[in-house]
Protein backbone atom coordinates (compact mmCIF):
# COMPACT_ATOMS: atom_id res chain seq x y z
CA UNK A 1 0.00 0.00 0.00
CA UNK A 2 2.54 2.43 0.80
CA UNK A 3 4.24 1.54 -2.67
CA UNK A 4 0.67 2.66 -4.36
CA UNK A 5 0.76 5.71 -2.30
CA UNK A 6 4.14 6.82 -3.89
CA UNK A 7 3.21 6.35 -7.01
CA UNK A 8 -0.03 8.31 -7.09
CA UNK A 9 1.70 11.31 -5.13
CA UNK A 10 5.30 11.08 -6.66
CA UNK A 11 5.71 14.65 -4.94
CA UNK A 12 5.02 16.41 -1.98
CA UNK A 13 4.87 15.61 1.50
CA UNK A 14 2.74 12.53 0.73
CA UNK A 15 5.49 10.82 -0.96
CA UNK A 16 8.36 11.61 1.23
CA UNK A 17 5.88 9.67 4.17
CA UNK A 18 4.52 7.01 2.01
CA UNK A 19 8.48 6.37 1.07
CA UNK A 20 9.42 6.24 5.03
CA UNK A 21 6.59 4.01 5.85
CA UNK A 22 7.36 1.49 2.56
CA UNK A 23 11.32 1.56 3.78
CA UNK A 24 10.05 0.73 7.76
CA UNK A 25 7.83 -1.73 6.89
CA UNK A 26 9.73 -3.51 4.52
CA UNK A 27 12.32 -3.43 7.17
CA UNK A 28 10.43 -5.16 9.40
CA UNK A 29 8.64 -7.61 7.38
CA UNK A 30 12.23 -9.03 6.21
CA UNK A 31 13.04 -9.65 10.12
CA UNK A 32 9.86 -11.97 10.18
CA UNK A 33 10.23 -13.43 6.99
CA UNK A 34 14.32 -14.66 7.60
CA UNK A 35 13.85 -15.31 11.61
CA UNK A 36 10.15 -15.50 12.69
CA UNK A 37 9.99 -13.01 14.85
CA UNK A 38 11.60 -9.68 16.40
CA UNK A 39 14.55 -10.34 18.01
CA UNK A 40 15.41 -7.44 19.70
CA UNK A 41 12.30 -7.95 21.54
CA UNK A 42 13.55 -11.21 23.36
CA UNK A 43 14.75 -9.61 26.13
CA UNK A 44 11.96 -7.29 27.12
CA UNK A 45 9.80 -10.38 26.25
CA UNK A 46 11.62 -13.11 28.39
CA UNK A 47 12.66 -14.94 25.22
CA UNK A 48 16.18 -16.79 24.93
CA UNK A 49 17.67 -15.89 20.95
CA UNK A 50 18.46 -18.90 18.53
CA UNK A 51 21.72 -19.04 17.30
CA UNK A 52 20.06 -17.51 14.03
CA UNK A 53 18.99 -14.28 16.02
CA UNK A 54 21.57 -13.78 18.50
CA UNK A 55 24.33 -13.92 14.52
CA UNK A 56 22.34 -11.38 13.30
CA UNK A 57 21.84 -9.17 16.13
CA UNK A 58 25.70 -9.44 16.85
CA UNK A 59 26.18 -8.61 13.68
CA UNK A 60 24.75 -5.25 13.71
CA UNK A 61 21.04 -6.32 12.59
CA UNK A 62 18.29 -3.67 13.06
CA UNK A 63 17.59 -3.10 16.54
CA UNK A 64 14.52 -0.16 16.17
CA UNK A 65 15.72 1.54 19.23
CA UNK A 66 15.24 -1.49 21.87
Amino acid sequence: LFAQLMNEYPDGPQYQAASSAHRYAVEHSDIIQRLGRFPHRNKVLGRRCTDEERAYLDQGGKRFGQ
